[in-house]
């Protein structure tokens, strides 16, 4: 992992924190269009671009959230 994307501070959830803060949080990746996605997904596979990996894991957390809270309703109904 390159030092830039190591130093980068990622949203967590923590024990005191609010989802909701965490939500907050990760609106600030952008989202990518098609045509992004595939150039950075193109990037990564072909030259190992750390940092293109690193925007398309960040572009994709609010559907991991989204995943997550819609589990969660199921698991817990």
């Amino acid at each position: 992992m390159s030092k830039e994307i190591s130093k980068t501070n990622l949203p967590v959830l923590s024990p005191d924190g609010s989802f909701d803060s965490y939500l907050q949080k990760i609106r600030k990746f952008p989202m990518l269009d098609a045509a992004e996605e595939y150039i950075l997904a193109k990037n990564w596979r072909e030259k190992g671009d750390k940092e293109s990996a690193h925007k398309l894991v960040t572009s994709h957390l609010r559907l991991v959230a989204k995943i997550a809270t819609v589990t969660e309703d199921m698991v817990f109904q």
